[in-house]
């Protein structure tokens, strides 16, 4: 299994991947080579998706580990697995370092000058769907003869 990095994000997909999960130093590698080339394939390349997955797999792998002490040095399992959790928070909250929020919230059409300045604006996409798309056109009193001026418009 073979670990590189390095040192610029930049290079490839898998250094920013490195680079965005913390898997940078090569004493204490997390992942192999393989593993976040599979992780980015099976996202198609998707870097917030595989920085997701790999959070949840470092959750995984060190959340079954328990804090060791071998002779003078230790091992604070304990610790990488909180810093995960953080990171797992952080990306549900949408406050990730992953990159900006997961999901921009656009709530249009509070006011009456909001829906009349969105509907005005030819750059956004108007809806396909109205609250008169059902409406029937006979009960509305409309010419229902074929090719009456009203043929194929809605009231």
């Amino acid at each position: 299994m073979a670990w590189s990095y390095s040192g610029n994000p930049a290079t490839s997909p898998l250094d920013e991947l490195r680079f965005k999960i913390g898997d940078t130093d090569p004493a204490a590698p997390i992942f192999s080579d393989e593993e976040l080339e599979y992780i980015l394939a099976a996202n198609n390349g998707n870097m917030m998706a595989s920085c997701t997955q790999c959070v949840q797999a470092a959750i995984a792998k060190y959340g079954r580990l328990k804090d060791e002490v071998i002779g003078g040095l230790e091992a604070k399992y304990q610790q990488i697995y909180e810093n995960y959790q953080r990171m797992w928070q952080d990306i549900q909250n949408g406050t990730s370092i992953f990159g900006a929020n997961l999901v921009n919230v656009f709530a249009g059409g509070l006011t009456i000058d909001g829906k009349v300045e969105q509907y005005n604006d030819q750059s956004k996409v108007q809806p396909k769907f109205t609250k008169d798309l059902m409406k029937s056109r006979f009960l509305a009193g409309q010419d229902e003869i074929a090719g009456g001026p009203n043929v194929g418009f809605l009231p």
